[in-house]
């Protein structure tokens, strides 16, 4: 798989949420009520689902910017050696 910077992995993993929610916040402006609770609801849940997601994010946010993760068999930080020439 490939390697992601840390902000790329971040976009990665928050991009659904983001997006979803505020589409949905967006729509629900011009849905009647019955239709805007169905919606709601349906933002929340996808919401509490997300929780893990979010999770992940702060740990990545957390980690060095020259981290690089891959996703492949859970998430896998790396991080590039240093060498210095003495």
């Amino acid at each position: 798989g490939d390697y992601l910077s840390r902000n790329h992995y971040l976009i990665m993993t928050l991009t659904p949420l983001v997006l979803m929610s505020s589409t949905g916040f967006f729509i629900l402006l011009f849905l009647p009520p019955a239709l805007g609770q169905l919606l709601l609801v349906a933002l929340l849940l996808n919401t509490a689902a997300s929780l893990g997601d979010i999770m992940v994010a702060q740990a990545v946010f957390k980690a060095p910017n020259d981290a690089l993760f891959n996703d492949d068999n859970g998430i896998q930080m790396y991080r590039p050696i240093k060498i210095s020439n003495q």
